[in-house]
């Protein structure tokens, strides 16, 4: 379980820090944070044992990643990607649009975690730390999810023939919605000739997402680069590639009846665009039994729209 910090895990995180670090924030660091908005700390449970934790600092904008690490024993189980994702997802779901953080030029274990969420080598500090070695400064920049939608639906419409609309007129919206009473988090709302539902989008890091399951008698079809059809007796998936972005729009399968179809489909379209180096999945969702089992695998909810038939 994750969680954010309460007062009662101090002394357990300056414990952690010092096995880690050698050094720590200090409780007095750690007791400021408890009050200021701008600090988000989360812990990793696991029987109510701290294992590992990350802090950080948001302004709205740019999340800095203070202090990061694992109890050594629990390093290289996931508890360190699942801590940063949960801290990324999070924040982006606040609007984020990126993240820096400094790393020892030698803690190479940590460099390839950092490079696995996409961040990438923008500076070098020397003689950063107290042992005068360098700092590698790293940043990742968060694609707007309103972008990859725009994207998405240019794309289809140019592959696929077919009118794709955005609606930007507020006015409009409140007048179409009024009957469903839905609230708009965005001005960016969808109008195509499908149907009428409340669609949510779901986020992770590739690295995040709690799957690990085989898959056979898949195949993979890759369109122009841009689109992916994941397709097997089982069912269809459909993708849209955007940068290092990748967007699943379409689940086309039975996976009520037996989730272990949907996992398998997932897993296997996860890792084949590992290889072209796409750190975001996004998934589109109508079905509330479908959240829940996004939700199980670590992807969070960070957007919501409408669609509306034309």
């Amino acid at each position: 379980m994750i969680r954010k910090m309460i007062e009662s895990d101090i002394e357990n995180l300056i414990e952690l820090e010092m096995s880690s670090f050698n050094h720590t924030l200090g409780k007095e660091f750690f007791l400021k944070a408890l009050n200021n908005s701008f600090s988000y700390f989360y812990v990793y449970l696991e029987n109510d044992n701290i294992l590992g934790y990350i802090s950080s600092l948001f302004d709205g904008e740019i999340i800095e990643i203070l202090n990061f690490c694992v109890k050594e024993e629990y390093r290289r189980l996931k508890v360190g990607s699942k801590l940063l994702n949960y801290l990324l997802t999070n924040l982006y779901y606040l609007k984020a649009n990126s993240a820096i953080l400094e790393v020892r030029e030698s803690n190479n274990v940590a460099i390839n975690l950092y490079k696995s969420f996409g961040f990438k080598h923008i500076n070098t500090r020397k003689n950063y730390y107290n042992d005068l070695e360098n700092a590698l400064v790293l940043q990742k920049i968060f694609t707007p999810f309103d972008d990859i939608l725009k994207s998405y639906y240019e794309s289809v419409s140019d592959l696929n023939d077919n009118k794709y609309f955005i609606l930007n007129n507020q006015k409009l919206i409140n007048k179409l919605i009024k009957k469903e009473n839905i609230e708009i988090e965005t001005n960016l709302e969808l109008l195509d000739c499908k149907n009428d539902k409340l669609k949510r989008i779901y986020y992770s890091n590739i690295k995040g997402i709690n799957l690990n399951i085989s898959y056979n008698d898949i195949d993979i079809i890759n369109d122009n680069n841009k689109l992916i059809e994941l397709n097997t007796s089982m069912g269809i998936i459909k993708a849209f590639v955007f940068y290092d972005n990748l967007y699943i729009f379409d689940i086309n399968i039975d996976y009520k009846n037996d989730n272990l179809i949907l996992e398998s489909l997932i897993m296997k379209l996860v890792n084949y665009v590992k290889e072209l180096n796409i750190y975001n999945v996004y998934i589109s969702s109508t079905e509330n039994s479908l959240n829940n089992i996004l939700e199980k695998w670590g992807l969070n909810m960070v957007k919501t729209y409408h669609v509306y038939n034309n």
